[in-house]
């Protein structure tokens, strides 16, 4: 038996690993898309946190609702997101020219150009200052460079080598080669589109949300939709959610009718054409949010935001917690102060049966998410948590049946595949995603010859059919009470 070494008291610090990086298995990471202060444009960038956002896409920014909403996500226990930032046209870098003055006779060219990391109007009225010393610590030249953008802490690169200073620069700053601003140019339909189409490569990504869809006037919102709602819908691994407009004619867009006629008239959602558009990779929340906004100040401290970011951040928790299973509501959203409008009990059971889940103040819970419904109304399409169910059963089947791939197309490899597709799907019916009292009842796998004749066989596809049937959400409670002669209140069966 060893003895462990004693060690006295105080603070010490242990190295550790990090955790491993998240597979396509996890149905709890959300994807944004809009516009954000800086960064990369176009292109789908991974963050841990909203200190990472704000490392790469610079935070709050007055001009849209996309910070604000990354900000609920991370809020309400969302851990991961990726970030598409959009923009129309091709947006100008802030760059600036400087040519330093003797007596630098060592600097190594006549003029220094510098640029901004990512192109936008963020970097208008930066501020870059150089300093130079002869000698440095290593007796050499070096360069101090502070950068002041505004609204952010300044960053200080002391001692740079001259010799080596945009390689030094570009090591330790996540700011600089900038000075004057380029200007934003507001994000068109083909900029949408072209993120949608990024996304699809990103086998993480569970739920999509837009914030910044209705801030143009000039964009495609039924176009953007569908093909999000298209893409879904292929890969049956993620939900896109969506928001209504804010206003209409200056009017809240709290009340029923002016939700079914944006529904039907902006996206195209009638009766007739349910076929048409996978509505059911699609949920709609509503209203808006009005949360802590720091940019206002003390005349405006709030700000009106869509609730999207805020219900990916709960629902990507519950997923984690509770699995994907499970509804998303009666969580409570964290960082709302209030909501811009609320429905009547009466606006609240039409937009319920409408696919509109709402956002409400509940007491002793606070504002949450109460409903869980997609844009599909017909019953074997309409629930959230079976959408989610599938795409969480998806991911892992892709999981189990990758190191099947080019296998032996017979008896052997058929015997693997119902073997691994059971054992998630016990796992799934454990965990109460599944109803049935016994296996048997909760689902079904058949992989043999019957649903692998010679002619599948001969295009190089194992055919494997699986039935599950899925818990149903309880969204209505009834209890038959009666009021006994002696007062007591009687609950009848």
């Amino acid at each position: 038996m060893t003895t462990p070494t004693p060690v006295p008291p105080g603070v010490r610090f242990i190295a550790v690993r990090p955790p491993p990086a998240p597979t396509p298995l996890r149905s709890d990471v959300a994807a944004f898309v809009g516009p954000t202060h800086r960064g990369p444009v176009g292109e789908a960038v991974r963050v841990e946190g909203w200190r990472a956002y704000q490392a790469v896409f610079g935070g709050l920014d007055g001009a849209s609702h996309t910070p604000y909403a990354v900000r609920g996500y991370f809020e309400n226990g969302g851990t991961t997101a990726f970030v598409v930032r959009v923009a129309g046209g091709a947006p100008a870098t802030a760059t600036a020219g400087w040519t330093p003055a003797p007596p630098m006779w060592a600097w190594p060219v006549a003029g220094v150009v510098v640029a901004a990391t990512s192109p936008g109007a963020w970097a208008r009225g930066l501020e870059v200052e150089v300093g130079w010393r002869r000698e440095g610590a290593a007796f050499a030249p070096e360069v101090d460079v502070v950068v002041r953008p505004r609204g952010a802490p300044a960053e200080a690169l002391l001692g740079l080598p001259v010799e080596r200073l945009p390689e030094a620069v570009a090591a330790r700053s996540e700011l600089v080669r900038l000075a004057w601003a380029g200007d934003d140019v507001a994000p068109d339909t083909d900029a949408y589109l072209g993120a949608a189409d990024r996304l699809v490569d990103e086998p993480d990504v569970a739920l999509i949300a837009l914030p910044d869809l209705h801030a143009e006037p000039g964009l495609d919102v039924a176009r953007i939709v569908t093909t999000l709602l298209g893409q879904a819908e292929a890969l049956h691994d993620r939900l896109v959610l969506i928001d209504a407009p804010r206003d209409r004619g200056g009017r809240p867009w709290h009340a029923d009718q002016l939700i079914a006629d944006w529904l039907e008239a902006g996206l195209g959602r009638t009766a007739d054409a349910l076929d048409d558009v996978p509505w059911r990779a699609g949920a709609h929340y509503h209203p808006w949010l009005r949360v802590d906004d720091p940019l206002g100040g003390v005349h405006r401290p709030l700000r009106t935001i869509p609730p999207c970011g805020h219900v990916a951040g709960m629902i990507s928790a519950l997923d984690r917690r509770r699995g994907a299973h499970h509804t998303p509501a009666n969580e409570p959203l964290l960082g709302v102060v209030d909501l811009e409008a609320e429905a009547s009990p009466a606006e609240y059971a039409v937009l319920n049966e409408a696919g509109v889940d709402l956002v409400r103040c509940v007491p002793g819970l606070g504002y949450a998410a109460m409903g869980g419904r997609t844009l599909d109304p017909r019953p074997d399409r309409r629930w959230v948590a079976h959408r989610r169910l599938l795409h969480r059963l998806v991911r892992a089947l892709r999981k189990v049946a990758e190191p099947l791939v080019f296998e032996g197309n017979g008896p052997a490899l058929w015997f693997q595949f119902v073997r691994a597709v059971t054992s998630v799907l016990l796992e799934a019916w454990r965990s109460g995603a599944l109803a049935g009292a016994a296996a048997d009842e909760a689902f079904t796998v058949q992989c043999d010859l019957e649903t692998n004749p010679p002619d599948e066989v001969e295009r190089g596809r194992c055919v494997c059919l699986i039935g599950v049937a899925p818990a149903v959400p309880m969204e209505m409670i009834e209890l038959r009470v009666a009021l006994s002669r002696d007062g007591a209140l009687e609950v009848l069966p």
